[in-house]
């Protein structure tokens, strides 16, 4: 009877499964695989924020500045158009490549984006921002534009 029942829920759970959509497949049509850049340049991104609080005749106020250099590139989706993005250049990496005959990019997912369930993807950008762990940019040496400098890495003009 025990087995019956265990066999039983086996059935039930394993045929349940059947019509659910594995979240891979909507990363996969979406993001997967190595696709074509179109352009790409840098683009500089500053946020402010101030912040204070008072009581009575006692107060604080905070100011704070953050800013971070972009990478923003098009990059061709499935349908042929081609989807204007933007990644911190922290989150990119270069690969060279002379063989290659276009510059490609790849994108790489934090693991949390395995467990979720699937759904459709409204704003690419979001879901960029939101579940991308890095890029991987494959471009010629040539390709790579000479004006696309790492904040710490920047050269004088002797160089």
């Amino acid at each position: 009877m025990k087995k019956c029942f265990i066999a039983i829920a086996l059935v039930a759970i394993l045929g349940g499964c059947k019509n659910t959509v594995d979240p891979n497949n909507v990363i996969q049509k979406n993001f997967g695989g190595n696709r074509v850049l179109r352009k790409m340049t840098n683009a500089a991104e500053n946020k402010n924020a101030v912040s204070g609080s008072f009581f009575l005749f006692c107060g604080d106020v905070n100011a704070t500045t953050e800013s971070r250099t972009l990478l923003m590139f098009a990059w061709k989706m499935n349908n042929g158009s081609y989807q204007i993005s933007s990644l911190p250049l922290t989150n990119v990496r270069v690969k060279f490549d002379d063989k290659i005959k276009s510059p490609t990019i790849r994108f790489n997912f934090k693991e949390i984006v395995y467990l979720l369930g699937s759904g459709t993807i409204n704003n690419t950008q979001d879901y960029i921002d939101k579940y991308v762990n890095y890029a991987e940019l494959t471009v010629k040496e040539s390709d790579w534009a000479p004006d696309v400098q790492l904040p710490f890495n920047k050269t004088s003009a002797k160089e």
